[in-house]
């Protein structure tokens, strides 16, 4: 039988079971301790064997989870086998089973029934049999004591735990007394360290409430300024964790903020916040007569290590602060209620400096001390409503951005801490915030000068997938796999629905719509080809629809079935009535790549998009235009297996991949792989590399200038609370001269990420109903928009050479349109000023091509 369960504050290392041999056993090996997990009425596949050992009668034996040192570190004592994977956490069910059928033997929880909140759970505690009579595999509580959940937070060694059958013998717990009677001061509870020395004690405390969290399901204490030590490293301020007796407690004795209670609890650490539980006894000693002084929290800190001087206690900033961050812990606003506010925006470190290790580092560790975490103070996952920016609710026309200023910041600090924890400690505010918009507020389309002749934009259109049409197989025309797992299956990454399709779409129209541009470059398209039912022929047509006819769009059709093997690909959309496509489409793949000098492919399409490459005339001018529509290597999955890993130094993975594509790129276009020689040359996307790394360096030393420069604000793309640029639109020196103005609309980078096209299913299984079919967040990147004044081309004729296939997709069938060339007569016109023109004109063209 089992006669203790130990989940230690360590689970790898301090999870162990204690067995008693109720009488002689020959073989324990015949017997496996089995674990249900949450509510699973079956065992896990993966059993404890157990060691072909002799155990007499009244014998106990103890099963470890981690090693014999960490094991007799903490217990005081070598356990009798080690290494054995006990996965039960604190809220499962274990049962020692036959080997040979699975016959339960002994069991310990009520199976079917997921542990957490029960009278039985152990989560970071112990459960301890209280007699060794008999044995059942039908579980009986009473036959059972256990600790409560995190009784053994913060314990190092040798804690108060079940061996041998001798159950703990509890703490004392004092008398409540009367009101000024001697108490704890909540100082000496929180101690000048991480972990209250007090853990597992009761103790009597008396102090003033200064914040009720019936979220959270308790109320924060200070000490009356009467009462403060002069230390300070030691918090004057404590949460009391009321749990279900909050409406008994809170509303039974009509507690508010400034009553000073007198209350008995156990000291406890909770995920790191110091506590007290179990309130014994409580009394209201003085209503709203308390004095306390709130913290005042100034940025930059000068430690991280600050907020637990400060943890429990009411605490105010009195600076600007601007919102910086949306996903604080993970995808905090949406699943949590959480944003981060800090004293300075903060920009990729490799977007302001040559990237390093210790600049990186440097760039974190500002981050932490000039940032704090906000909390809705409610333990809620996906709420229904966000209290931000205030009681009315988050929704898209009651919004926050990043760069919006912060005051009136006042609350309760509090620490909740886990492995994957950026933001430890945290303020719930105690009343409404206020924001305002500054400089980052909306705006309903990019401010650029367009007194010019051409605009050109670069877009990511966030996996724009619209379905799967392969009715044979799925028995629908289209079909939306119905969740991640089938989706990976499928290579799929657009919406799980029509419906957040159709809302996706909507969004990047009414964004495209608002650039006006004339010449897009799309990335992250579904790579499905070019006929009727495919992804870039439905947007063309979404969006043709909202466009007046002399406004209309056609996408530029490569002739083949997909661009490389990716799922999603670039593209081109254009407008035939500013400019007009030229020449041979190019892609630029593995296959005829440049290669390095040691005859390795430079631009490795297994890693990156193939790029697309279309020459245009300028309708008006007769100039002609090279666009190039990239999407480089990711930062995110690796590329070890290329020798290229992530160094640390904030470039993340495949930085020298994202380079050699460049350094092909830019010998592929030297080429003139249009066959169209056209001199001015605009190379754009997302290159998945931040201003000052090797990507765009090498860039600039090829010649192509960053046409919205490399100053950190302006960034298109946030990520992890910075903010930086991976999107670019750059140009050779010709096209540069003409340009006008250049923005990254902020359409999507400084938006919550809650307003994305997703209300069936996210990252991480939270719905919600905020998208709106507007632009914002209709992607994670934010377009560039550049606007150009082209300069009259006197060719000797009406504006072309050759314009070579027009593959077109049009508004239509998307099909390859033939071209009529012999309506763009390119023979020179009679008469000798005819021939000097046409020379001048050839040797500006070759003059320009030299240059580019």
């Amino acid at each position: 039988m089992m006669t203790a369960i130990v989940d230690g504050p360590d689970y790898a290392n301090h999870r162990a079971i204690e067995l008693y041999a109720i009488n002689d056993i020959p073989d324990l090996s015949v017997y496996q301790i089995a674990t249900e997990i949450n509510a699973n009425t079956t065992f896990s596949t993966s059993k404890v064997s157990l060691p072909a050992v002799q155990l007499t009668a009244g014998s106990y034996y103890w099963v470890s989870n981690g090693t014999d040192a960490d094991f007799q570190s903490y217990f005081g004592f070598a356990p009798d086998v080690s290494g054995k994977g006990l996965n039960g956490n604190g809220d499962d069910r274990y049962a020692i089973v036959l080997a040979s059928d699975e016959s339960i033997i002994d069991l310990f929880g009520e199976r079917g029934v997921d542990g957490s909140g029960q009278a039985w759970e152990y989560l970071d505690g112990w459960a301890a049999r209280s007699s060794t009579s008999g044995n059942s595999s039908v579980f009986d509580s009473t036959q059972w004591s256990f600790s409560g959940p995190n009784a053994l937070d913060g314990t190092t060694s040798n804690p108060s735990l079940p061996i041998n059958g001798v159950v703990p013998a509890g703490p004392s717990i004092p008398l409540l007394g009367n009101c000024g009677d001697s108490a704890t001061f909540l100082h000496q509870i929180q101690s000048a360290g991480s972990v209250s020395p007090e853990a597992g004690n009761y103790h009597v405390i008396e102090a003033v409430v200064h914040q009720l969290t019936p979220g959270y399901s308790g109320l924060f204490l200070q000490e009356e300024d009467s009462d403060v030590d002069s230390d300070p490293a030691t918090s004057e301020g404590l949460y009391v964790y009321l749990g279900g007796e909050y409406d008994n407690i809170v509303n039974g004795l009509s507690v508010a903020v400034g009553d000073v209670i007198r209350a008995v609890g156990v000291v406890s650490e909770f995920s790191g916040n110091t506590q007290i539980k179990d309130i014994e006894d409580i009394a209201i000693c003085s209503k709203g007569n308390g004095v306390y002084t709130p913290a005042v929290l100034t940025f930059p800190l000068n430690s991280s290590d600050f907020y637990e001087s400060v943890e429990g206690m009411s605490a105010e900033v009195q600076q600007s602060m601007k919102v910086s961050d949306f996903h604080g812990n993970g995808y905090g606003f949406l699943k949590y209620g959480q944003f981060v506010i800090s004293s300075e925006l903060h920009y990729q470190p490799t977007a302001v400096s040559e990237p390093s290790v210790s600049a990186y580092n440097d760039a974190l560790e500002n981050q932490l001390l000039t940032s704090l975490l906000i909390d809705d103070g409610s333990s809620q996952q996906n709420p229904g409503l966000i209290p931000f920016p205030n009681s009315m609710g988050f929704g898209d026309s009651n919004y926050l951005r990043v760069g919006f200023g912060v005051s009136s910041i006042a609350g309760a600090i509090f620490e909740y801490s886990g492995s994957s924890t950026k933001y430890a400690h945290s303020l719930i505010p105690n009343s409404e915030l206020t924001f305002d918009p500054l400089d980052k507020d909306r705006t309903i389309e990019p401010g650029i000068d367009r007194s010019g002749n051409l605009v050109v934009a670069s877009m990511n259109v966030l996996n724009l997938f619209n379905g799967i049409q392969d009715e044979d197989r799925f028995g629908v025309a289209d079909y939306y796999p119905a969740n991640r797992t089938e989706a990976d299956s499928l290579n799929y990454r657009g919406a799980y629905s029509e419906a957040d399709y159709l809302i996706q779409r909507a969004k990047i129209v009414s964004a495209l719509k608002a650039i006006n541009a004339d010449v897009i470059g799309l990335m992250e398209i579904e790579n499905d080809g070019y006929g009727e039912t495919s992804s870039i022929q439905a947007l063309l047509d979404a969006l043709n629809a909202e466009m007046a006819s002399q406004d209309q769009y056609a996408f530029v059709n490569p002739g083949v079935d997909s661009i490389g093997n990716d799922a999603i690909a670039v593209g081109i959309f254009y407008r035939p009535s500013v400019v007009s496509m030229i020449g041979d489409t190019a892609i630029l793949s593995s296959s005829n790549s440049p290669l390095d000098d040691s005859d390795e492919v430079l631009f490795l399409d297994t890693k990156n998009r193939p790029s697309l490459i279309q020459a245009f005339e300028h309708t008006e001018t007769n100039q002609k235009l090279l666009v190039s529509v990239n999407h480089l290597k990711s930062k995110g999955s690796n590329c070890d297996s290329l020798g290229d890993p992530n160094l640390g130094d904030g470039v993340g993975n495949c930085n020298i991949t994202r380079m050699r594509a460049v350094q092909g790129l830019v010998q592929f276009l030297q080429t003139d792989p249009t066959n169209t020689g056209a001199t001015n040359t605009l190379i754009m996307g997302d290159m998945n590399s931040y201003a000052k790394e090797d990507p765009m360096v090498e860039f600039a030393d090829s010649g192509f200038v960053n046409l919205k420069g490399d100053s950190p604000s302006a960034f298109s793309y946030s990520y992890g609370g910075f903010l930086g640029s991976l999107d670019y639109i750059l140009g050779n020196t010709e096209i540069s001269d003409a340009m006008l103005e250049i923005e990254a609309w902020h359409v999507n980078s400084l938006e919550v990420s809650a307003l994305d096209y997703d209300t069936d299913l996210d990252l991480y299984d939270s719905n919600d109903t905020y998208a709106e079919t507007n632009p914002y967040y209709s992607s994670d990147h934010d377009p560039i928009v550049a606007s150009f004044n082209l300069q009259q081309l006197d060719t000797g004729d009406n504006g072309s050479e050759d314009p070579g296939s027009d593959n077109s997709g049009t508004g239509g069938s998307g099909s390859d349109t033939d071209t009529d060339t012999e309506a763009k007569d390119s023979r020179p016109r009679s008469g000798s000023m005819g021939w000097l023109m046409m020379l001048m004109a050839a040797m500006f063209g070759i003059r320009k091509k030299l240059i580019s």
